[in-house]
């Protein structure tokens, strides 16, 4: 591929992995957007009820949170679950807890993507050794002391180094044979030596972390605690821009029998007489009830389910047994 063209790539997918949070709360009854709160441009939210004068906001704040909410000296679990509620699509962190300032303490919140992944540390070795410090090296206890010449000698051991690492002589242009399979000591299943130069097969796998420094993404939530009104307040060099990772939706909610009416529950009836597959079924049925207003899907095996007690509940009323056999109702409705 054309390197051009792989920066190319590479830029444009960056530029879709980038959303903005938009946390939206209620406070005293009233619907606050506090994404005017912060910035270079920020304002107090407008509506927003219980907010002290502009001269009277702390050095870089804009909006004070509910006092009743957050109250006493350990608000930071309160604070996280606020924040996550607030800002769907991602999960943000404890980055710092109460940290003393000038009149008050610091809570901030980081987005997840935030934290780097972790790469083996090779400080603690040191040349010469292949353990770490404070660990026992494994030894080798050497076995077989006698040399060639002296098995040789003696026709009992002229084979024994074969037979032990279970190799046989390979004649000329003939392969040897596959090595045989040892025992695993602990389990007793077979276990097969590693090749070591082949190369092993890379996953391709997802992270909640960002893969460097440079790839990190700085969305965060910033908040001051005042010890002067015990008040919490949301500081303006809070960031709700993502950066480098895309939003998480909710997963889709799973609809279920309770979800149908009467109508719908006879359509479902009639496809299941005329022997619609379940998955088919499935397909229809989500899309009838999201025209009703009704979000979610339906799965094959939820369709399946409902079948089966459908079938069972028709079998009940004919006075069919659930545990006969399908030759003994087959006799039952000749009989019949």
């Amino acid at each position: 591929m054309d390197p051009s063209l792989a920066q190319k790539l590479a830029r444009d997918q960056d530029d879709l992995k980038q959303f903005d949070s938009k946390p939206v709360i209620e406070h005293g009854g009233c619907t606050i957007d506090l994404c005017v709160a912060v910035g270079d441009n920020a304002i107090t939210p407008p509506g927003a009820p219980d907010q002290p004068s502009p001269s009277d906001f702390p050095p870089g704040c804009k909006y004070r949170f509910e006092k009743e909410r957050f109250q006493g000296p350990d608000i930071g679990p309160e604070l996280g679950r606020w924040i996550n509620h607030a800002c769907p699509g991602t999960t943000f962190r404890k980055q710092k807890d109460a940290v003393p300032v000038i009149g008050g303490r610091v809570y901030e919140w980081r987005c997840r993507c935030y934290q780097v992944q972790r790469t083996p540390s090779q400080d603690t070795f040191i040349e010469g050794k292949f353990t770490k410090d404070g660990v026992k090296p494994e030894t080798t206890k050497q076995k077989g002391t006698k040399l060639a010449f002296e098995r040789m000698a003696n026709t009992k051991m002229k084979y024994s180094s074969g037979k032990k690492s279970g190799k046989k002589r390979s004649v000329a242009g003939v392969p040897p044979e596959p090595r045989k399979r040892v025992s695993d000591q602990r389990g007793g299943k077979p276990i097969y030596k590693k090749d070591d130069s082949s190369p092993g097969i890379k996953k391709r796998t997802g992270s909640s972390v960002s893969e460097d420094v440079s790839r990190r993404c700085h969305a965060h939530v910033t908040a001051f605690f005042s010890d002067y009104d015990q008040c919490l307040y949301l500081r303006t060099d809070s960031n709700f821009h993502h950066s480098y990772h895309a939003e998480d939706f909710p997963d889709a909610s799973l609809l279920n029998e309770n979800d149908i009416n009467e109508e719908s529950f006879d359509f479902m009836k009639l496809m299941f007489n005329n022997g619609i597959q379940d998955a088919t079924i499935a397909i229809i049925m989500t899309e009838l009830l999201n025209k009703q207003g009704k979000p979610g899907e339906f799965l094959a095996s939820t369709i399946r389910n409902i079948h089966s007690k459908c079938q069972a509940a028709m079998d009940a009323i004919a006075g069919i047994d659930s545990n006969m056999t399908v030759a003994q109702r087959t006799l039952d409705r000749l009989d019949e």
